[in-house]
């Protein structure tokens, strides 16, 4: 019979100590990435869940409920401002979210309306500088001039016998730059009317010697009526000198000059020629020649601003007819 040996068999230990430490790698690893997820899901919740403070340029200006509702209502507060620029748009002020556990959120509309109010968004836009100032906005350049011709003309084409074209009192200019949204408009027609746009501070007129409420509402071109309704209270009828009145609703940024062109038939008061008479008393005075009118054709330059005249200048004149002298005699004989 016969018999067969076997021999034992070795295992590979270092195999099987290099297959055991992978797996507690990995387990370690499974571990560790859990902890993560759990570490990062309670970071999450609790950073959403605490009150956020919104800051720009470092100071605080509203507190929320959390950082994504801060986060929600920037983005409103960029969109409303810009509309459809919001992609070129950014905030003026540089904006800070920090986390602020112990202080009481506002309500979003009231956040909200705290924070339209606070910061300035602005865009790249062709701005009208009126002595170095933004004052309009708008998307191209050509645009930009069609505004200030549209602004000449609203006072030019008032009269009717332009000696030049309409100016500026102001230094204007147009630049490409950034600029506070709320100065921007879709149109040449609406970024000229803000131009003009009052600055909320009355014009005032003081009452000067001679002068009445009639001719002072004329020079300010405003019906009368309306001079009464922004002096309530005040007899226009018994205006003294020194007295106050309104007669605008505030300064406007553009002032624009215009000079018309006016030509007037006037006459000429003779002179007065007077001669001494020995056979009549002093004191007494007779007419010797009653004179003559003259008559001339005189052309004026008319200045306006802003459609209010600021004053006129003779610039020529055509005599017609020469006055005659008023001969008047003044006595000199003494009286006994």
């Amino acid at each position: 019979m016969m018999t067969m040996e076997t021999s034992p068999v070795t295992p590979d230990w270092e195999k099987v100590a290099a297959s055991l430490r992978r797996q507690l790698l990995i387990e370690r690893l499974l571990i560790l990435l859990i902890l993560l997820f759990v570490l990062g899901k309670w970071g999450y919740t609790y950073l959403s869940s605490s009150s956020c403070v919104v800051l720009a340029n470092g100071a605080p200006i509203v507190t929320v409920e959390n950082r994504g509702v801060a986060n929600e209502l920037l983005d409103e507060v960029l969109n409303s401002a810009a509309g459809d620029n919001a992609e070129d748009a950014e905030f003026a002020q540089t904006i800070e979210l920090r986390r602020k556990p112990s202080a009481s959120p506002l309500d979003r509309e009231s956040a909200l309306a705290i924070l339209k109010m606070k910061l300035i968004v602005w865009a790249d836009k062709w701005a009208v500088l009126i002595d170095g100032k933004p004052h309009a906005a708008l998307d191209t350049k050509e645009q930009a001039g069609e505004t200030l011709e549209l602004a000449r003309q609203r006072y030019g084409k008032l009269a009717p016998n332009l000696l030049d074209e309409p100016s500026f009192k102001q230094n204007v200019t147009v630049q490409l730059q950034k600029v506070d949204m709320r100065k921007w408009r879709k149109t040449p027609i609406e970024a000229a009317e803000l131009l003009f746009s009052s600055d909320g501070k009355p014009a005032i007129h003081v009452v000067k010697k001679g002068e009445v409420a009639s001719v002072i509402a004329e020079r300010y071109d405003m019906p009368l009526a309306e001079m009464r309704k922004l002096n309530p209270g005040r007899s226009l009828d018994r205006l003294q000198i020194g007295d106050k009145l309104k007669v605008g609703r505030g300064n406007t940024p553009l002032t624009v000059v215009v000079h018309d062109l006016i030509t007037r038939t006037e006459s000429i008061p003779p002179p007065v020629q007077s001669v001494t008479s020995v056979q009549m008393f002093a004191g007494k005075t007779t007419v010797l020649t009653p004179g003559r009118s003259g008559k001339r054709i005189a052309k004026f330059q008319v200045n306006y601003e802003n459609g209010v005249q600021t004053g006129r200048e003779l610039l020529e004149e055509t005599i017609i007819r020469q006055p005659s002298p008023r001969r008047i005699a003044v006595g000199v004989k003494p009286r006994r």
